[in-house]
């Protein structure tokens, strides 16, 4: 007795059909399609408020201040989804199923579609089932689902279809019985039905069995290996192939768009992008390369993205390759915003593969910056003190502190926090003065008398207001800690300061914790 095939068509039949009455609605459609990287719930909203910003210009940078001001991924994905209120709008989700079966991309999904208005829609795409933790967070009277069994042929659809596709020697009832009506099931059983299963690459997986003898076999040879080179773009065209080595590509494209191919052709027959199960075969297909060769492709991609101004994804390509050097100039460029997403495990995973710490001084100040804020992020002053001795050794501390205005305030930070009184007064005599630095010696002032000053500096925006908004505490101002009108981050958030995940009134917080310093009494108001 055959086991029944995974239901694999059914996400990809769901989205055709939507794809299609997206057309016809008389609302605005924003689509993301989730990609394997976007599990990291910091980078899965940045794509989201991206999308949204599109259609609705009030999302734009709600999430992304949010996550700079140390919101959490939940939190801020509430304050994305409620930025939506009064704009019809519909959002499709597609792929979902890349966010794995848990983790914090569903967290985060969860969160949005649970403080998503009344006024949006969303549909959500996958070919596994929603996680349940997700369900949960939903309104089950404002929900609606198709699963595959209510898109699996009929009998006479299944007649048809395998007419269509000149396979009418098919039972088409055998086919639905044996398929349980699964649409790529039913097409597939003719190629089941004539043996082919000694194909190679087809035993594990009948659908690669196929793609390997009635889509690559067909191809000559050249235009199969262009087909698995290429299959590390998303979109494929002549100059970003080239970029990746084979010789002239716009040779290969011409023929491949005279086959039938599961692909997509657009911008004029130009640019070719793959259906995700068929590049996903492809990519199995590259993997049997020998190393040198998939390093030198892999090297070649990352170069490709880092030119495309992609540095996140350059960093993790160039990392896979074994290619560090290149990798940490890309991260240098952009861990910063990977930090402030709070997509924290992402920065620590490539400043490990970047070297200790006892190799910082040797490095870009933006890494060195990140480690910082890495150990700010864990309110870990001592670590915080270990990077910034490191540097100190290597003979580069003060042209970090002179460069790095937020260098010079987290060093600061960690050093004031252990009470490293000299060290705190040389980094300030080094440093820049400007808002981050006034607003970390403003905070000193809950810690040293001698840094006590009775005017606050102007708010930034940034993540040190936190150290501003606690001093203010601290010293009794409690009359002046509404910000809303003051802080870019403050306007993010629900009227008087609630939270949008508890409703509770937020209160100021931040790793301004002056118990962990040296100070052995509390400042006075």
């Amino acid at each position: 007795m055959r086991e029944r095939p995974e239901p694999e068509a059914a996400a990809e039949a769901a989205g055709r059909a939507i794809s299609q009455a997206a057309t016809h609605l008389p609302r605005p459609v924003a689509w993301l399609s989730v990609d394997a990287t976007d599990t990291r719930p910091g980078r899965l909203l940045a794509y989201l408020e991206d999308a949204l910003a599109r259609h609705v210009p009030a999302a734009r940078q709600v999430a992304t201040c949010a996550l700079r001001a140390g919101i959490q991924h939940v939190e801020s994905a509430g304050l994305l989804a409620e930025s939506l209120k009064g704009h019809p709008l519909v959002l499709v989700l597609d792929n979902l199923e890349r966010l794995g079966v848990s983790g914090g991309g569903w967290e985060v999904l969860g969160a949005f579609l649970h403080y998503l208005p009344r006024t949006a829609s969303a549909v959500l795409l996958s070919r596994r089932d929603i996680p349940p933790a997700v369900h949960r967070e939903l309104d089950p009277t404002a929900v609606a689902s198709l699963r595959e069994e209510d898109l699996a042929f009929t009998v006479e659809e299944a007649a048809d279809a395998l007419r269509l596709n000149d396979n009418s020697t098919i039972d088409a009832a055998e086919a639905v019985s044996a398929t349980g009506g699964w649409v790529t099931g039913v097409l597939f059983e003719a190629w089941r039905s004539e043996e082919h299963t000694s194909v190679v690459g087809g035993e594990a997986d009948p659908l690669h069995g196929y793609i390997s003898s009635r889509i690559l076999g067909e191809l000559h040879r050249a235009d199969r290996d262009f087909l698995v080179t290429t299959s590390v773009l998303d979109e494929v065209t002549a100059e970003r192939a080239r970029a990746l080595g084979p010789g002239m590509p716009a040779k290969h494209l011409q023929p491949l768009r005279a086959v039938r191919l599961p692909v997509v052709w657009s911008h004029g027959g130009r640019t070719m992008r793959c259906h995700p199960r068929f590049r996903e075969f492809l990519l199995e297909q590259l993997e049997h390369r020998d190393d040198a060769q998939l390093r030198r492709i892999l090297r070649a991609h990352g170069g490709l993205l880092a030119g495309e101004g992609h540095d996140e994804e350059a960093t993790e390509v160039l990392l896979q390759a074994g290619e560090v050097a290149e990798a940490r100039v890309c991260a240098a460029r952009v861990i910063r915003h990977v930090i402030e997403r709070l997509d924290l495990p992402v920065a620590e995973r490539w400043l490990e593969a970047f070297g200790t710490v006892g190799s910082v001084g040797h490095e870009p100040a933006e890494l060195t910056t990140a480690r910082l804020m890495l150990a700010w992020a864990r309110d870990d002053p001592r670590g915080g003190v270990a990077i910034a001795d490191a540097i100190l050794e290597s003979g580069v501390r003060e042209e970090v502190a002179e460069a790095s205005q937020r260098a010079a305030a987290l060093m600061i930070y960690c050093y004031a926090q252990c009470g490293r009184v000299e060290d705190v007064d040389e980094i300030l005599r080094l440093a820049d003065p400007g808002g981050e630095i006034a607003a970390v010696r403003y905070g000193l002032g809950s810690i040293y008398a001698a840094c006590r000053t009775d005017t606050p500096p102007e708010l930034t925006g940034g993540p040190f207001d936190a150290a501003v908004l606690v001093a203010k505490y601290w010293f009794g101002h409690l009359t002046d800690l509404d910000v809303s009108l003051q802080s870019h981050w403050a306007r993010r958030l629900p009227p008087r300061g609630r939270s949008a995940r508890s409703g509770r009134r937020a209160t100021p917080a931040g790793p301004w914790n002056c118990t962990n310093g040296p100070a052995t009494r509390s400042p006075t108001p």
